[in-house]
């Protein structure tokens, strides 16, 4: 008879190992850090993104808990059902026009950091340009 072996730690990407340590914390805020010389005069389109983005993760928590709430209501029959559904509703409508907002501020952001930079570049492309031609 064979003694059984082991399992094999398991290799699908689903399983896979996580570093959610201080490396992985600088590769977040690295490239950040990188155009944070693009970013300046856009502060405060900066600050809306990220702000905007704290709204929609508060809104998905609210609605979470306005879910798990008016599902209990509905089971215990307490008569507050309606009201935690019509909140639930309002969040739910909130998370899709904060998801939307971002998204509009974060292109704008995005469109006047590459304005940005390729106001910083063109001119050194055409020196470039001009030597290699004449």
């Amino acid at each position: 008879m064979t003694e059984p072996t082991a399992a094999a730690p398991p290799t699908s990407a689903v399983h896979a190992r996580s570093d959610a340590g201080p490396a992985s914390r600088a590769a977040v805020i690295a490239p950040i850090l990188a155009l944070s010389s693009h970013l300046r005069g856009q502060w405060r389109l900066f600050i809306g993104v990220v702000a905007v983005v704290w709204t929609v993760l508060i809104l998905g928590i609210l609605s979470s808990v306005l879910s798990v709430a008016a599902a209990a209501a509905l089971v215990a029959d307490t008569g507050a059902a309606p009201m935690l559904l019509i909140g639930l509703i309002a969040t739910v409508i909130g998370i899709g026009l904060a998801s939307w907002t971002e998204q509009w501020f974060a292109h704008v952001l995005a469109y006047r950091v590459i304005d940005t930079i390729r106001l910083r570049i063109h001119p050194e492309l055409v020196k470039g340009f001009e030597s290699s031609v004449g």
